[in-house]
C-alpha cells in the first residue's frame, strides 16, 4: 500500500545548517547516555540515495540505528544522524536532497551489516535484491515498509576535530507498507536481533 503526503509549508529558517557545540554533552554524560540506549531495542533501516559522485556506483546506501519520528502533525517529519565525513552527508547535506527509509525486517540483518560496514562491503548492490521505487530510489522488498523523504534541516552536532555527527530532519513525501507479518529488525545490546513477544501478557493496554 503506497501513501502520497501533501507538502508542507515551512518556514525558510528550518533549510539552514546549525552548529551544536559539543560541550552541551559533557564525555561523561554522552557514555551514561550510550550504555543507556544499549538497553532499549533500536529500530534498525538503511537510508539509500542517489550517488551523484560515481558513474559506476549510482546508489549509495548506509545502515543507521538513530532514526526516528519527530512530529505527525501538521507535518510528518522523521530524523537520523550521520558520523562525518561521510559519504551520505555529502549526497544529503544540500536542503531538498531526497531518500528513502528502508526499515528493515528481522531476516534481513545481513542487508544491515551490508551497509554498516563499508570496508568489508565495498559494493553490497552487487550480492542484494533491490529494486527502484517510483522517485527512482533503491528499496528492498520483504522489508516493513519504506519512506520516501526530504531533507528539510540539517545541524551539525560536535566541533570538526571530535568527529562530529550531522543530523538531518526530513519531511516524509510518501509511505510503503510492506507483509503485515513482517517482524522488525531491532539492535539490542550491540546486536541484531528481533521482537520475539510483541505484546507484555497482562498488560492493561494491550488489544484483543
Amino acid at each position: 500500500m503506497s501513501l502520497r503526503l501533501r507538502p508542507p509549508r515551512l518556514s525558510g529558517a528550518v533549510l539552514q545548517t546549525r552548529r551544536f557545540a559539543s560541550k552541551y554533552a559533557p564525555p561523561p554524560e554522552t557514555e551514561s547516555l550510550r550504555a543507556l540506549l544499549r538497553r532499549t531495542a533500536q529500530p534498525v533501516a538503511v537510508v539509500t540515495c542517489k550517488n551523484a559522485e560515481s558513474r559506476t556506483h549510482p546508489y549509495h546506501g548506509a545502515t543507521i540505528s538513530s532514526f526516528t519520528s519527530v512530529a505527525m502533525q501538521p507535518t510528518p517529519l522523521v530524523s537520523f544522524s550521520m558520523r562525518t565525513p561521510s559519504l551520505l552527508v555529502r549526497c544529503l547535506e544540500a536542503p531538498g536532497s531526497t531518500f528513502a527509509v528502508n526499515l528493515l525486517a528481522a531476516h534481513q540483518a545481513h542487508i544491515a551489516e551490508s551497509f554498516a560496514r563499508p570496508d568489508l562491503h565495498p559494493d553490497p548492490w552487487s550480492s542484494l535484491n533491490y529494486a527502484l521505487d517510483a522517485d527512482g530510489l533503491p528499496v528492498f522488498g520483504g522489508a516493513v515498509g519504506s519512506l520516501n523523504c526530504t531533507v528539510e534541516g540539517t545541524m551539525l552536532l560536535g566541533e570538526e576535530h571530535e568527529g562530529p555527527s550531522m543530523l538531518f530532519i526530513a519531511r516524509v513525501d510518501r509511505v510503503e507498507h510492506g507483509s503485515d507479518s513482517a517482524s522488525p529488525l531491532v539492535y539490542y545490546k550491540r546486536a541484531y536481533t528481533s521482537v520475539q513477544s510483541p505484546q507484555v501478557a497482562g498488560s492493561p493496554y494491550n488489544k484483543p
